[in-house]
């Protein structure tokens, strides 16, 4: 029920788009080997666990990419370098 409330206050639909799917592995690798230098002994994922992980969103992803470009209220695209090159009001 809570969910439904804020929902509902939801208006807009803001969409990051990414180049390509490729870049969520890419990007999330970075992630984890900048976590790596301050993380202080903590666990970060390896490049499998990281390819395990992000496989549970892939089609979900893939499926944004066609989809909410379209219908999003706001697409900010990024580019290869994680740089914002575009925004597009719908």
């Amino acid at each position: 029920n809570n969910y439904q409330k804020i929902f509902k206050l939801i208006n807009s639909l803001i969409f990051l788009q990414v180049p390509s799917f490729e870049y969520v592995y890419k990007w999330r690798l970075l992630q984890e080997t900048k976590l790596k230098k301050n993380s202080k002994g903590k666990k970060i994922m390896s490049q499998d666990e990281i390819k395990n992980f992000i496989m549970y969103y892939e089609r979900t992803t893939r499926q944004m990419l066609k989809d909410l470009k379209k219908s999003a209220s706001m697409v900010i695209k990024l580019d290869k370098k994680h740089k914002l090159c575009n925004i597009k009001f719908n």
